[in-house]
């Protein structure tokens, strides 16, 4: 899986920007109005490709189920589904 520099999500392109700094413990974020996602600097290739997942879980959240899936289930459903893709991408790709 690689890491693409925009994604589309529900027909909103989301820029997709690494490398970035946090001034708290969070890997990344998804800014719906400014349609970004960032990724910390400081991650592995593993760990970069997992958060991308994750804010795409959330975009996807938010789009489609208006933020109820981490209503419901919280930071650690989204990591579940996150993971659970990242384990499953790479035996779609030849």
């Amino acid at each position: 899986m690689k890491i693409p520099k925009k994604i589309q999500i529900s027909g909103v392109t989301y820029q997709i920007h690494r490398g970035c700094k946090f001034d708290d413990d969070r890997e990344g974020d998804l800014d719906w109005d400014n349609a970004t996602i960032r990724i910390k600097k400081e991650l592995c290739d593993d760990s970069e490709k997992i958060t991308l997942l994750h804010e795409i879980v959330h975009g996807i959240d938010f789009a489609y189920m208006n933020g109820k899936l981490k209503e419901q289930f919280g930071e650690d459903g989204i990591d579940v589904i996150a993971n659970a893709l990242y384990q499953v991408i790479p035996q779609l790709e030849d």
